[in-house]
């Protein structure tokens, strides 16, 4: 993928003449040069290095990437990239961050849970390796542009679906499942549902991605396809749904940027309707939303992780356990110690995001999270009727949305979706300032 990083820094004008004629005219950033090689190169690898799609060459495909020593040094020249950026330009870095303070502010709780987890060391680590996954995404966002970052991401995901499909084909003791759920493709993934989960969100990138960048619409339309079909061969039916409504969102983006006043009107409606519409199924009929993804009416064993994370956050309501302290500490009285013995088996999340918030931050953490994401979304959605960022962000944090509810996504140290949040997040708060990413960087 290197070449095609290369070619991303040509001053093209192409996506402002194709979108006159394509509706995309409104998506076609101005013509410049756009940040360097060096940029892109760097940018590449922060976000392929927090994929963690090298992880199980290291672990091997039945270790735990978590344990691995080696891996979370590898961890570290990525850092050092983030931090030479941030030095590059200092000016523009801090400009990113006041324009959006609250994911700074979410941070300083994060590093603030030291002094109350439960395993004060762990939480020293993690809350390093998420600031600086934070870093990546203030560094990149504050040099991109919409399209170059849509270029950027697919470019990522599209090395990582190409990847997966290599290993699911050639090397099937690495691409596939073998213990449990055999046979299901996990490509450059622990298990399947994370081959699901990441390339939902590539399919979705590759999607607007090719409709921003008319030169590589082909290359990006073919990614989609492939990450599509890696959904589907995951078997995860959670993340096929979610993928749906996440290309759903993307032609109601398509439809609000194209259509005119009267399809504009009657996509909001529609938009709507189908969300009173799910709701309601979800409220009166949930068997038959557990019966479409493929669970029983305990979620796969998520009720009961929920129910035994319930009593842990009621004995700190106010500031939790501390981040990343509650999952791996293996003593007899620790707080994992007691969900095993309440679930009966070993849980490595919370598959819940505002309970995980709660779990480690209490209500201090939660509070900080909610305004971040209230944040993101209202910019989404005036970003949407205004500007080309509607493409990228609103498939995004619509899927990323759905996620939170049965997985622990958010702030995730050393992960390209919190790298991707936060790039997302400051990058809409720019451009509600006005502010142009340069155009050498």
């Amino acid at each position: 993928m290197s070449g095609l990083a290369y070619d991303m820094t040509d001053a093209t004008s192409a996506g402002a003449s194709s979108g006159a004629s394509s509706g995309a005219s409104s998506a076609a950033q101005p013509a410049s040069a756009g940040p360097s090689r060096w940029t892109w190169a760097a940018a590449l690898m922060l976000a392929l290095t927090f994929s963690q799609g090298w992880a199980m060459l290291i672990a091997g495909p039945k270790g735990d990437p978590a344990a691995s020593a080696a891996i979370r040094n590898a961890f570290f020249p990525a850092y050092g990239v983030a931090l030479a950026l941030l030095l590059l330009k200092p000016g523009a870095a801090m400009r990113g961050a006041l324009r959006e303070p609250l994911v700074w502010v979410l941070m300083a709780v994060v590093a603030a849970s030291t002094t109350w987890s439960a395993d004060p060391d762990a939480t020293s680590r993690r809350a390093l390796a998420v600031g600086f996954t934070a870093l990546a995404g203030l560094v990149v966002a504050v040099r991109f542009d919409w399209r170059r970052l849509a270029d950027l991401f697919a470019a990522t995901f599209l090395t990582l679906a190409i990847l997966s499909l290599l290993f699911a084909l050639f090397l099937p003791a690495y691409g596939r499942m073998s213990d449990v759920f055999p046979g299901a493709w996990r490509g450059v993934f622990q298990e399947k549902n994370g081959l699901g989960r990441y390339m939902t969100h590539g399919a979705l990138f590759l999607a607007g991605a090719a409709v921003l960048n008319p030169r590589r619409r082909r290359l990006w339309s073919a990614g989609a396809v492939l990450a599509a079909g890696l959904v589907v061969m995951s078997g995860s039916k959670t993340s096929l749904v979610v993928m749906g409504l996440g290309f759903a969102a993307l032609a109601f983006v398509g439809v609000v940027r194209r259509g005119g006043p009267v399809a504009t009107i009657l996509a909001v409606w529609s938009g709507a309707a189908a969300v009173l519409a799910g709701a309601a199924v979800l409220m009166l009929q949930p068997a038959l939303v557990f019966a479409a993804l493929g669970k029983d009416a305990t979620l796969t064993g998520r009720t009961q992780i929920w129910a035994a994370v319930g009593r842990l956050i009621a004995e700190r309501p106010l500031t939790g356990w501390g981040y990343g302290a509650v999952w791996t500490g293996e003593g007899v009285w620790s707080p994992l110690a007691r969900i095993v013995k309440e679930v009966r088996f070993r849980p490595f999340e919370a598959h819940n995001t505002w309970l995980e918030t709660r779990l480690a931050l209490g209500w201090i953490g939660l509070a900080a999270w909610s305004a971040l994401f209230a944040s993101a979304w209202l910019r989404t959605l005036v970003a949407t009727f205004t500007g080309p960022a509607g493409y990228i962000a609103l498939p995004f944090l619509t899927a990323f949305s759905l996620t939170t509810l049965d997985e622990s996504v958010a702030f995730t140290y050393n992960d390209i979706l919190w790298m991707v949040f936060v790039a997302l997040a400051t990058r809409l708060a720019l451009d509600v300032r006005g502010e142009a990413a340069p155009a050498q960087a």
